[in-house]
């Protein structure tokens, strides 16, 4: 097994846009409808394969 590596991605934008969904939906697979306001940093992180390489990728 190759070594991991680790891409932090950072999502910025206006309140509302669909920031906290967008992550939810890449990181988790799930998607919820109703708006709840984000206080803070929403942080997800999510393993991914690409080209036979593990990569960690922190999205904030």
């Amino acid at each position: 097994m190759r070594k991991t590596s680790d891409i932090r991605i950072m999502v910025l934008g206006e309140s509302g846009v669909g920031k906290t969904c967008i992550l939810n939906r890449f990181a988790d697979d799930t998607f919820d409808s109703t708006w709840i306001l984000t206080i803070g940093i929403d942080c997800k992180v999510r393993d991914v394969n690409i080209n036979g390489k593990m990569v960690k990728l922190q999205l904030w």
